[in-house]
């Protein structure tokens, strides 16, 4: 049984890379603790990386839409054949308004607002 654990906990020190053999435990019960902390704190990094990613996808998603729409203006600007000096109005307007809103609904945020 104490081998099995032995065993097991080399196996996740290896595998995590916090260490081979510098500090060892001495007990089983140290052992099966070290083991216990190591699955813990691979599981809250794993989390945070999850909650990063997702955060960091929903912002290139706001900007990835925001492009879509400048291109579909762009290309509707040039199918009306609006002169150049307008469609760089256009496109500025857009731009300015991601830079000051960074893709958030204005309109929406407005009718959420109270009336009174």
């Amino acid at each position: 049984s104490e081998a099995y654990i032995d065993s097991l906990y080399w196996a996740y020190i290896t595998m995590i890379t916090t260490g081979f053999g510098d500090i060892v435990p001495l007990h089983i019960a140290e052992t099966i603790w070290c083991i216990f902390t190591m699955f813990v704190g691979v599981i809250i990094t794993a989390l945070t990386i999850a909650n990063l990613q997702r955060t960091i996808g929903q912002f290139d998603a706001a900007r990835l839409n925001f492009q879509r729409k400048i291109e579909l203006i762009k290309k509707f600007l040039h199918y009306r054949g609006l002169p150049k000096d307008v469609q760089e109005r256009v496109t500025s307007f857009y731009d300015y308004q991601w830079r000051a809103l960074k893709g958030a609904d204005e309109e929406q945020f407005l009718m959420e607002l109270p009336r009174t």
